[in-house]
C-alpha cells in the first residue's frame, strides 16, 4: 500500500508519462532532496518504482497497481515484448541480438 506521499509521487510521474527525474520531482513536490531520495529508495525496494543512480526512475508493475491502472511497458521495455509474445519461454535477449545482428549484414 502506498503512502499519500508516494501516491503523489506515481502520479506526477504517470503524468510525465511514465518516467521522470529525481530533480523535477523536488520542484513539484518541495521535499528536500535527501528525503525524496530515501522514498524513491524505499518505493524501488518495494516495486512501487525502478529508481536509477542517475537520479531518473520510471514506474514499475506495483506503481501501476497502487494507481490503479494496468502494468504496462514503458521506454526500453518494448523491445522484448515482441520476443515473449511469440516465443515464450526462449532466450529472448538472444533472439533479439540475433536480429540485430542480421540488420546489419
Amino acid at each position: 500500500m502506498a503512502t499519500p506521499d508516494e501516491k503523489q509521487i506515481l502520479s506526477i510521474m504517470d503524468k510525465e508519462g511514465g518516467e521522470c527525474t529525481l530533480g523535477l520531482l523536488m520542484k513539484r513536490m518541495g521535499l528536500r532532496r535527501d528525503y525524496l531520495k530515501s522514498i524513491l529508495e524505499s518505493m524501488g525496494h518495494r516495486d512501487l518504482i525502478d529508481f536509477f543512480r542517475n537520479g531518473k526512475c520510471r514506474i514499475a508493475g506495483g506503481g501501476w497497481r497502487a494507481l490503479g491502472k494496468s502494468p504496462r511497458f514503458t521506454g526500453g521495455d518494448q523491445w522484448w515484448s515482441k520476443y515473449t509474445q511469440e516465443k515464450p519461454g526462449r532466450d529472448v535477449y538472444a533472439d533479439y541480438v540475433q536480429e540485430q545482428k542480421e540488420k546489419k549484414e
